[in-house]
């Protein structure tokens, strides 16, 4: 009987060895399910950005102002703000112009705004070139003073060629914070 009792804890043993085995592999595919749904996610939000710049809808202006995303970096005053800018027109001519931004809001002081890769040359002005053939990306620094609080976003788009035109688009901030591009870094 000893002989038996011990296969048989041996093969208890190796039983429960196995399950733990299968339950690591079965979170590692749960994990590794989660992951490929989040990238298909990301590829599908990629695709629907595309289709649009391919196939805008707003057909009787030159160039389309993007939603813009906002996302919070790490202090509570500083943010950063994508705005995408692409044509609407075929053909492939390339587009020249300006982007203004303009943050509007309460409480005292200025936001001060400056191109990612110039952080140390902020500008208060808002004011940054524009030259692209199909679409541009600007990634803008937003410090906010203390106690500003900022209401909207304003995007003005000013091209100067090969068309002359002027663009607007105006977002509310609290919208943007809440539609999940105010994510934090």
């Amino acid at each position: 009987m000893t002989d038996q009792s011990t296969a048989l804890r041996d093969q208890i043993s190796q039983l429960q060895l196995q399950a733990v085995a299968d339950q690591q592999t079965l979170n590692e595919l749960r994990d590794d399910l989660r992951q490929q749904a989040a990238d298909i996610g990301a590829l599908e939000d990629m695709l629907a950005f595309y289709r649009a710049v391919l196939a805008p809808e707003e057909v009787d202006v030159p160039a389309v102002i993007r939603p813009p995303e906002l996302v919070k970096l790490d202090d509570t005053s500083r943010w950063r703000l994508s705005v995408v800018i692409h044509r609407s027109e075929e053909g492939d001519a390339v587009y020249r112009g300006q982007l203004s931004v303009i943050v509007r809001g309460e409480g005292p002081g200025e936001p001060v705004l400056s191109t990612l890769g110039e952080v140390d040359s902020a500008t208060t002005s808002g004011v940054f070139p524009l030259r692209f053939r199909y679409l541009q990306e600007l990634q803008v620094v937003i410090s906010l003073p203390e106690a500003f609080l900022p209401e909207t976003i304003e995007s003005v788009v000013t091209l100067t060629g090969p068309v002359r035109r002027t663009l607007r688009r105006s977002d509310r901030w609290q919208d943007l914070v809440n539609s999940g591009h105010g994510a934090q870094l």
